[in-house]
């Protein structure tokens, strides 16, 4: 009788431990997001998944040059109704997990070729903070001796978002559209009676916007 009573006393402490590290680690929706790629399911910290969030992976299949430690997904425009294109990486020693949207501009439509602004947010699943990254341009216009490259100088990005007449406004209402319009309302669709959080309860996050760093 002892030896059963010791025996339930350590399953209830093993799923009382269990229970505090699921609450810490799952304070808010974008913590489900990073627990719910496929690779962290033996986890368990949460039943939400990417599954049935309606993404087709692109046809180009797996990254070519793999990043150890880092998983990286890259699913079609129809994700953001707009066009846009659209990555999640996550980043498994810093747990942080990056999305990055591209938004083309001007006449050409084509992914290797146009310039296009990139929006880049990431999260920080450790202090539980999602960042709005500083704007980068991808553009043929701008070289550097390494070749084609990001490019995050505030002036060049000035100078574009002037030459499409694209204001601060404007970015302000893409990063809506694309967090709270897209990316979030499409998984608690797909995960709904799964998710603990939804659009009126994103759960404990802190929001900071560094898009502009002279703001």
């Amino acid at each position: 009788m002892r030896r059963l009573r010791n025996v339930l006393l350590v399953v209830v402490a093993i799923l009382l431990i269990w229970l505090l590290l699921r609450e810490i680690n799952m304070r808010n929706a974008f913590d489900e997001m990073y627990y719910g790629h496929y690779h962290f399911s033996n986890r368990h910290w949460t039943a939400t998944s990417y599954r049935d969030v309606g993404l087709s992976p692109r046809s180009r299949g797996p990254d070519l040059f793999p990043t150890p430690g880092v998983l990286r997904e890259l699913f079609n425009r129809s994700f953001l109704d707009s066009g846009d294109m659209i990555s999640v990486q996550w980043t498994l020693k810093k747990k942080v997990l990056e999305i990055r949207v591209s938004s083309f501009h001007g006449e050409r439509y084509d992914e290797y070729q146009s310039e296009r602004l990139i929006f880049v947010y990431t999260y920080d699943q450790r202090r539980k903070r999602l960042v709005y990254q500083p704007l980068e341009l991808s553009s043929d216009a701008y070289e550097k001796e390494e070749g084609k490259i990001l490019i995050h100088d505030p002036t060049i990005i000035s100078e574009y978002m002037h030459r499409y007449s694209i204001t601060r406004e404007d970015i302000a209402r893409h990063n809506d559209f694309i967090l709270f319009e897209s990316i979030l309302p499409r998984w608690f669709e797909a995960n709904e009676g799964k998710t603990r959080f939804s659009m009126e309860n994103l759960g404990r996050l802190e929001i900071i916007n560094n898009q502009f760093p002279d703001e």
